[in-house]
């Protein structure tokens, strides 16, 4: 087996992991319905649509559109400083599929472990639609925390380079 088939075997294998993780999150949100989860990147869920039932589906629209269920805007996590600003905008589609058609807002995103927050990304969001962004970069190479002190900051209104701006929660 070739290194390529073996990481597309694992990526596989990371899908039904996440797609697992959705079933359950769906028997959790009818035990408890106070209980809010948003998901890391649309990725996770075309994937999990693409593997499961109309009435699975139908289901994850209802709690979605209940305000249940939140999707990061991003199809996945992205380093902002390296991704072209058409790479940025795109990765933006699928959540808006998902906005119009399982009513999942599209209002937030956010960046867990990349420590990669580029200017532009206040303009970009704002111009796309979306209000919110937060942060969580992985303090071993990224320490905004420890130097940047954002935690103590936030939230605050985020302004790009053409004073389009978004409130930012590290």
């Amino acid at each position: 087996m070739s290194i390529w088939t073996s990481a597309l075997l694992y990526q596989a294998k990371v899908a039904e992991v996440h797609a697992r993780n959705l079933d359950l999150l769906l028997d959790v949100l009818q035990k408890h319905p106070d209980y809010r989860y948003n998901i890391d990147g649309s990725w996770i869920v075309q994937h999990w649509l693409s593997t499961r039932t109309v009435q699975q589906a139908d289901r994850f629209k209802q709690e979605a559109g209940a305000g249940r269920i939140g999707v990061d805007a991003f199809y996945g996590g992205l380093l902002t400083g390296l991704v072209s600003q058409e790479g940025f905008l795109r990765s933006l589609y699928y959540s808006k599929h998902l906005n119009a058609r399982y009513d999942v807002p599209f209002d937030a995103a956010w960046l867990t472990d990349v420590p990669s927050y580029s200017w532009a990304v206040p303009s970009l969001l704002a111009s796309a639609g979306i209000r919110y962004f937060a942060g969580g970069a992985n303090q071993a190479r990224g320490p905004l925390v420890a130097d940047g002190h954002w935690n103590a900051l936030s939230p605050f209104w985020w302004e790009g380079p053409d004073g389009q701006r978004v409130l930012a929660w590290y």
